[in-house]
């Protein structure tokens, strides 16, 4: 017995409406192509058309309608591949005569078989030695399933949309028996062909072109499936938030000369915006930017304005903020928040969902974890989605969507369609991913429409990756005598650095020593605790501490640093940590102890030192550090 393929249904039905399986595949195909365009387009639409297919299975209708006791219908994306590649060969030579252009067909037939295959999982690989329905599982086999499915009735439905194919479920079932040997001709023959024939140029592209394409089902299939309503900003809401970034930029300046920032450094902040702006303005159209300032001098707001500037204009429709530590990230996310007006949707690995609210002081989080409101199913689909105005996300989550290990990560290259990606604090990328990194975000930017600017005082060399160097958004900079940077070559033991540190403490109200690993720091802190007094606030950071604990962390930090800046007398406070202070925290020390590390960290916890210019030059001191009888950079 079987159910009549125009019959069946893709999932249950809503109320009185029935949403039936014919309806969604040719929504998903219209959406990764045309049948009546180029053959990428083809065998796009023809993916579109066969990647649930299999859920025509008696079996499977039995577990989706109402009231059933199935648990679980049989895996449906094994058969689908299987009959996209038994549509895709019979279809190809009836598309092109050409030799060349019918081999790279069967290429790319390749790609989109392993992305209807991996579309409810894991991004399947390459395999010569595997078939992809031999991974189907102990339930049914894709010859098992066969019988199960109205085959006649699909096969008439695919030729309403391809007339050229003409099939019979005999020639199918013989064709699953034979095709292995051809499987393993495409993958270990004719696909290193195309590869060697390619131009070396557009390596990097092609190299970018399957995880586009299972993004391309991926992105059809969810956003069709789930209804996923889009959120874009607006080139109206934009300018609103743009005059509301002025406004804020103007009161934090207010702030600033209260709390006895230099009024120099407060007019070059406001200044270097206002050239960044410009320079932006005269460029609208670029690929990639760069905003090469030293900390300090509002790198986070000039990237935020140049952002509002291209969704106002229309050419981008959302920004989104990629920063490396969740500390980094969850202050940047609160300050876009204040600073725009605009809602902030917050994406790491520890929540669930955490937003950033304007209207209110702290963050809104709806986590699994707490007792809160469980969040709604709207909130689910934007984290998965990034269909949101204004997201601020991590380099890990960042590196999914451009390298995606399973089918749900690609559902992220629809929030990045016309985004305006701000990537805070890149010299923090391993040095053996970046080159690799620029090639993804290149490829995809190119493909998505994305405007990309990097933000940071060092920024790692990008000229023999990318096709076109980034344009320069930084004004020179006049010289300011923040802070002097002492190298000694004497090695400190535990207990020279110690005492090292307990001197800085009485000669100045506020210390930080940057140590190169979690062990280092936590061994320091343990034995200031022994030696400072009482009084002293002393502080741990690391990137092992929960995200909500680190968060409070540097907030209590902050609070401390600011009552010592009013002059009412506070206590001397001392931070040891690791590198996570280099990067983003809004912290100024009169003084900094450096454990010897690569030139680029030593630049970035240097704008850790008199951040404000609220007095005479800070000093930061660079040690070799030995624990233990070891020496560690």
């Amino acid at each position: 017995m079987v159910v009549p393929f125009p019959a069946c249904v893709a999932r249950p039905d809503a109320g009185p409406v029935r949403r039936l399986l014919i309806e969604h595949l040719a929504a998903v195909a219209a959406a990764c192509g045309n049948p009546l365009g180029d053959g990428e387009q083809r065998l796009g639409f023809l993916a579109g058309l066969v990647h649930d297919a299999g859920k025509c299975h008696v079996a499977w209708q039995d577990y989706i309608r109402p009231g059933s006791r199935r648990k679980r219908g049989p895996p449906h994306a094994p058969l689908g591949a299987a009959l996209l590649l038994f549509a895709g060969e019979r279809l190809i030579p009836a598309w092109t005569p050409e030799r060349r252009e019918r081999r790279a067909a069967r290429d790319q037939l390749l790609d989109w078989a392993r992305a209807v295959l991996g579309h409810h999982g894991t991004v399947p690989d390459l395999n010569a030695n595997l078939l992809p329905w031999q991974t189907t599982g102990p339930t049914l086999t894709v010859h098992e399933m066969l019988p199960g499915c109205d085959l006649e009735g699909l096969f008439a439905w695919i030729s309403e949309f391809f007339p050229d194919f003409q099939a019979t479920r005999d020639e199918f079932d013989r064709w699953l028996h034979d095709y292995g040997d051809r499987w393993c001709k495409l993958v270990l023959t004719e696909r290193p062909r195309t590869v060697q024939r390619a131009d070396q140029d557009d390596h990097p592209q092609r190299a970018m072109e399957y995880p586009e394409r299972v993004a391309r089902l991926i992105c059809a299939d969810r956003l069709e499936a789930g209804r996923f309503e889009d959120d874009p900003l607006e080139p109206e809401r934009a300018e609103a938030a743009l005059h509301q970034l002025q406004a804020y930029c103007a009161e934090a300046a207010r702030q600033a000369r209260q709390a006895g920032a230099d009024e120099r450094l407060i007019g070059l902040r406001a200044s270097l915006q206002e050239h960044a702006a410009r320079q932006f303005a005269l460029h609208p159209a670029a690929r990639f930017y760069s905003l090469l300032l030293p900390t300090g001098y509002g790198k986070t707001l000039s990237a935020l304005r140049s952002g509002l500037q291209s969704c106002a204009a229309g050419r981008c429709r959302r920004i989104l903020y990629v920063a490396p530590y969740l500390s980094i990230l969850s202050q940047a996310a609160r300050e876009i928040a204040r600073a725009t007006g605009v809602e902030v949707f917050e994406h790491h690995h520890l929540s669930l969902v955490q937003r950033f609210d304007p209207a209110r002081s702290e963050v809104s989080r709806e986590t699994a974890a707490n007792s809160g409101p469980r969040p709604d199913d709207h909130d689910v689909d934007v984290m998965d989605s990034w269909q949101a105005p204004l997201i601020a996300t991590t380099f890990n989550q960042l590196f999914l969507a451009l390298f995606p290990r399973r089918a749900q990560h690609s559902l992220r290259r629809a929030g990045l369609q016309g985004a305006f990606v701000i990537v805070d604090e890149p010299q923090i990328i391993d040095v053996s991913f970046w080159n690799l990194f620029l090639q993804g975000l290149e490829a995809v930017a190119a493909g998505a429409g994305c405007q990309v600017l990097f933000c940071t005082a060092t920024l790692p060399p990008t000229r023999t990756v990318l096709k076109q160097p980034p344009i320069r958004l930084a004004a020179a900079i006049p010289p300011m005598n923040r802070f002097t940077i002492l190298c000694q070559k004497e090695r400190l033991d535990l207990d020279g650095l110690t005492q090292l540190a307990v001197r800085q403490l009485t000669d100045g109200p506020s210390l930080a020593v940057v140590l190169n690993t979690v062990r280092d720091a936590v061994t320091v802190f343990r034995a200031l605790q022994d030696e400072l007094p009482d009084m002293v606030r002393l502080h741990c950071l690391t990137a092992m501490m929960l995200a909500g604990h680190k968060e409070a962390t540097i907030r209590g930090i902050r609070r401390q640093l600011a009552a010592q800046s009013r002059g009412n007398g506070e206590p001397p406070v001392a931070v040891v940590c690791t590198q996570i202070l280099e990067a983003g925290v809004d912290l100024s020390f009169r003084s900094v102890l450096r454990a010897t590390s690569i030139l680029p960290s030593i630049i970035q916890v240097a704008g850790r030192a008199n951040r404000h210019n609220e007095g005479a030059p800070a000093e930061v001191r660079v040690f070799p550090f030995a624990v233990d009888g070891e020496h560690e950079l």
